[in-house]
Parts: structure tokens; C-alpha cells; sequence
């Protein structure tokens, strides 16, 4: 199989954990689960899909970093 019908698959399956934890219905440590999850995700999705594997080593870094720190900067102030 290529390496981006695996990524689709962990996708999926990440998809799949984070829809069975869902931090409505689980106790205070769903949301940084699913947070995790969800930078993993991104994390996949910018190295496999948007080609920055190949990148300076900052964007393959503060690309997820700065989604988690915004992700929390949002819950913190709602």
C-alpha cells in the first residue's frame, strides 16, 4: 500500500478514537485527548498531504505547535 493510503488510515482511525472518547459524555481528561489527538491529525495531515516533510525544521514544528497553543488559548477564554 502507498504511505498515504496508511496516513488516510491512521486518519480515520484517529477520527474514530476521538468520536468514542467525545468530552461531553467521558471525564476531564477527554479534552486533552482529543486535543492531542487532533494535533496528531494536523501533524499527519502537514507532513503527508501539504508536502512539508521536506521543510525547515520551524514550519514542521510551530505548524502543530500553534494549533495546539491557539486550541488552548480558545478553551482557556470561553
Amino acid at each position: 500500500m502507498k504511505p498515504e493510503t496508511w496516513t488516510w488510515l491512521m486518519l480515520v482511525g484517529l477520527t474514530t478514537l476521538g468520536f468514542w472518547i467525545r468530552p461531553t459524555s467521558a471525564g476531564t481528561w477527554a479534552v486533552p485527548v482529543v486535543l492531542l489527538l487532533a494535533t496528531v491529525k494536523g501533524w499527519l495531515v502537514l507532513e503527508r498531504f501539504m508536502e512539508l516533510r521536506r521543510a525547515h525544521w520551524v514550519w514542521r514544528l510551530g505548524m502543530p505547535l500553534g494549533f495546539l497553543l491557539i486550541a488552548l488559548g480558545l478553551l482557556a477564554s470561553g
